[in-house]
């Protein structure tokens, strides 16, 4: 999460690729840069983003169900 956006990975076992947030309404030539808690700095596609009202969504309706969230795109990655 940065000041504007979110970007979610659901993982479902070890050695899953799993799945990211997707945003068809992003592009892919627009990033924005990411700081972790560890001080890594990543920067992402705007088209894996999604607002951050979802993030929140997305990590509430995790913490309750253990589920991916389903109001939103998600891109299985390979």
């Amino acid at each position: 999460m940065n000041k504007i956006s979110s970007l979610a990975i659901y993982i479902r076992f070890d050695g899953d690729s799993g799945f990211t947030t997707s945003n068809p309404n992003g592009q892919n030539e627009n990033t924005q840069e990411f700081i972790l808690s560890n001080g890594q700095q990543d920067v992402y596609t705007e088209d894996m983003l999604v607002n951050n009202r979802n993030g929140f969504e997305i990590l509430r309706y995790y913490l309750l169900t253990g589920e991916m969230y389903p109001a939103i795109e998600w891109k299985e990655e390979n």
